[in-house]
């Protein structure tokens, strides 16, 4: 005959293993999973579309003509030596820039020591792509762009600006103008073009 003790112990279900710890950890874990995939697959895969597809506006097939002569027209304008360009010239280029600003609600270039800062409204979203130019090896080269504003989660700003620097590198390159340095200041840039051997 079992005791009093013993009958409480044998009445008392067992207890599961799992429960709410394990449930959360699971849920935990697939949250984890699901940021990852899109951090690594679908967010370059997007950036990659995205930037493309403003490439491809800005440089469109109806406005491939427009861009395709402004910017040999710039280059070629640039003089070897010394040059200095203010906030103002690039503000009033860019207004002035028809296939660009027909894309952008706005768009207003700022420059502070190390940085370029350009605040630009697309669509009604405000956001501020900011980066640094260096001349490295003949080449004009973008150091830590970053975007802050609605596109950052959508676009990779490497993606956005690469293109663009390419088409720059290209053109100076045909023209036989290298960058030799490259210092943006407060509210102004100097850059140093250097004849191609």
């Amino acid at each position: 005959m079992a005791t009093a003790r013993q009958r409480r112990y044998e009445r008392r279900p067992r207890r599961r293993s799992g429960g709410c710890f394990e449930k959360l950890l699971v849920v935990v874990w697939i949250a984890v999973i699901f940021i990852a995939v899109y951090l690594l697959l679908v967010r370059p895969l997007i950036s990659t579309y995205i930037g493309g597809q403003i490439l491809e506006q800005v440089t469109g097939s109806d406005q491939i003509d427009q861009v395709s002569q402004t910017i040999p027209d710039v280059v070629s304008a640039l003089p070897l030596g010394q040059m200095v360009i203010s906030e103002q010239q690039a503000n009033d280029f860019a207004q002035s820039n028809s296939a660009l600003m027909q894309q952008l609600d706005s768009l207003e270039v700022h420059f502070v020591p190390g940085q370029v800062q350009a605040d630009l409204v697309i669509r009604g979203l405000h956001n501020r792509i900011s980066f640094g130019l260096e001349a490295r090896n003949g080449r004009v080269e973008v150091i830590d762009p970053r975007i802050n504003g609605p596109l950052e989660a959508l676009i990779a700003p490497e993606q956005l600006i690469s293109g663009l620097t390419e088409r720059l590198n290209q053109e100076l390159a045909a023209q036989g103008k290298l960058p030799a340095s490259i210092q943006i200041e407060q509210e102004h840039i100097v850059i140093m073009l250097a004849a191609a051997p």
